[in-house]
């Protein structure tokens, strides 16, 4: 890990070509035949969050526009040739990648607009990728639609973006759209469990599966994160490491917490919240973990096959059930929506502890409501 050529896992795993691309399929498919169909737009947008992909199809198109083993674009860049080692390389003249996001300003577009004007150096299209085009003035939005009102026909303009609502409408009307969507869970614990086989990392399928989680979509972030887990662990990297590092609450403190809640015990309540202060819980991730574990709670008391939405190992998934049970739907749901309101307080809170004891107790206090049909029977009786 000494080595200086050393590279993080989200640059050593990032696609070579297009069938090693993650979660993305439905836009794989289409910019593939796009290209070997040579029906070529002259500007595409790809839009999402960070690290699903966007960056790198628009890379891997430039590749496809001008691999030289071939003598019209391609689906299947092969990867080797002196135009894809440029790309991938990011020093390839007639591919030009623009940072939107510190070269705001008109004269950046300005001066790639005069660049647009003549023919390739060396390859078959000039490529112009702008990451984060929505950090664009006016002014240079304003300078970019003229090219792309009257494109060169050698030349294909890429935008990569997470808030394409930012781009100016006459823009992004003369793009070929493709948001990219958040890759699943399942589809990002694959991966991890690929790259930890190839790195010879032993890491369980849960621990995969929690890192997936704390991902929320983003494969990069997920290498990120597994990267960081490496460093701590080495080879060898245990559910507790997991969880530790990644700021996961202990389970048992969600599941002890709710009972709490259940039982109305508020001393319990006021001993539990002191207990995690002297270990040195941070309450605003507890309250958060506690949110995440009420929607479970309601996952698996509405649906039968929770897992599939969940991930759990089935062991927690029993233990929900059972604690599920000692709540109505509608009262899970009020607890949700009381403590959702009140954890941006315990945020901001100087004092987390105050408004988190308060903020239970409530929860606890709070009247459990009778359904209806049982309500009109003793009315009647």
């Amino acid at each position: 890990m000494t080595d200086g050529n050393y590279q993080v896992l989200a640059r050593k795993w990032r696609p070579q070509k297009f069938d090693q691309v993650v979660g993305q399929s439905a836009i794989v498919r289409t910019l593939s035949n796009a290209l070997d169909q040579g029906r070529v737009a002259h500007a595409y947008c790809f839009s999402g969050i960070r690290g699903v992909g966007k960056t790198t199809i628009a890379r891997l198109v430039a590749k496809g526009l001008n691999c030289s083993k071939t003598d019209v674009p391609t689906s299947e860049p092969c990867g080797e040739c002196t135009a894809c080692v440029e790309i991938e390389e990011s020093r390839n003249l007639d591919v030009v990648e623009l940072d939107a996001a510190s070269q705001t300003g008109v004269d950046s577009i300005r001066q790639l607009n005069e660049v647009a004007r003549y023919t390739p150096l060396r390859d078959r299209y000039r490529v112009f990728i702008i990451d984060e085009t929505h950090m664009l003035s006016t002014n240079a939005f304003n300078a970019l639609l003229k090219t792309l009102e009257e494109p060169p026909p050698h030349v294909v303009f890429m935008l990569a973006t997470t808030e394409p609502h930012k781009i100016l409408p006459t823009v992004l009307s003369r793009c070929q759209h493709y948001p990219l969507g958040r890759i699943s869970q399942a589809e990002i614990t694959g991966q991890l469990q690929r790259i930890a086989s190839a790195e010879n990392v032993s890491v369980s399928d849960d621990g995969l599966a929690i890192v997936a989680i704390a991902a929320d979509g983003s494969l990069r972030d997920a290498q990120s994160l597994l990267d960081k887990l490496i460093a701590f662990g080495g080879d060898q990297v245990d559910d507790e490491t997991v969880a530790s590092l990644l700021g996961m609450v202990d389970r048992e403190l969600l599941f002890g917490a709710t009972k709490l809640v259940a039982e109305q015990d508020l001393a319990g309540i006021l001993k539990f919240v002191n207990k995690m202060v002297e270990q040195g819980t941070d309450l605003h991730q507890f309250a958060l973990g506690l949110l995440g574990h009420l929607r479970a709670l309601l996952v698996v008391a509405t649906i039968e096959k929770a897992g599939e939405i969940l991930h759990l190992p089935e062991n927690d998934l029993a233990r929900l059930r059972n604690q599920a049970a000692m709540f109505k739907i509608d009262d899970l749901d009020r607890a949700f929506a009381l403590l959702s309101g009140s954890e941006y307080t315990i945020k901001q809170s100087e004092v987390p502890r105050y408004q988190l004891e308060m903020v239970l107790c409530r929860l606890a206090r709070m009247p459990r409501l009778e359904p209806i049909e049982e309500l009109v029977s003793q009315l009647r009786s």
